[in-house]
């Protein structure tokens, strides 16, 4: 009896292995094609031609991560803390969505920025989904992902170009409204 328990407890555990490393490829997958929509997003913006006025004319909805398996067992036979950091992700993009639609609602200069904005969450989303499908591939002894396929290096470049164009922003906005303070 003692044989066949350990028998039947190594083959449930190969088979929840094997079901977690499928879904883990699936993940995976659908994480690098999101990292690839925010580049593609990110180019799209940027070959935009601007507004006469200088307004910001480009997308500002953000690329949604496409719907994951429905797989309640592959769900379950994946590392946990990677599950919920999957899951957290449409999250991510939502509260990013909502912020850019706020974005100039109490201040109209903020539509000077809002390019930077969008281009900044952008870049940091994809980021997030190549690094994720990074960890999922790691934990799951799944084979790396084509080298083609990293965007990483692209999209850290237009997040600080982001991140310093709104750096520069601000100090512009902080040196017109110095004198008028005081």
């Amino acid at each position: 009896a003692l044989v066949q328990s350990l028998f039947v407890m190594h083959r449930d555990g190969r088979q929840r292995k094997a079901h977690a490393a499928y879904m883990a490829m699936r993940l995976a997958v659908i994480l690098e094609a999101h990292t690839a929509a925010c580049l593609e997003f990110i180019g799209r913006n940027d070959a935009e031609q601007p507004h006469p006025t200088g307004r910001f004319t480009g997308g500002v909805v953000l690329p949604l991560v496409e719907p994951y398996p429905d797989d309640a067992e592959g769900w379950r036979a994946i590392d946990r803390g990677l599950a919920g950091r999957c899951l957290g992700l449409p999250l991510k993009i939502r509260a990013n969505q909502v912020a850019i639609g706020w974005t100039g609602v109490f201040d109209d200069d903020d539509w000077e920025n809002v390019g930077d904005i969008v281009k900044e969450m952008a870049s940091s989303r994809g980021l997030d989904a190549w690094e994720l499908a990074k960890a999922i591939r790691s934990k799951h002894n799944i084979e790396k992902a084509d080298k083609a396929l990293d965007y990483s290096d692209q999209l850290t470049a237009n997040l600080e170009k982001a991140q310093q164009a709104k750096a520069n922003q601000r100090e512009r906005r902080r040196r017109f409204q110095a004198p008028l303070a005081g």
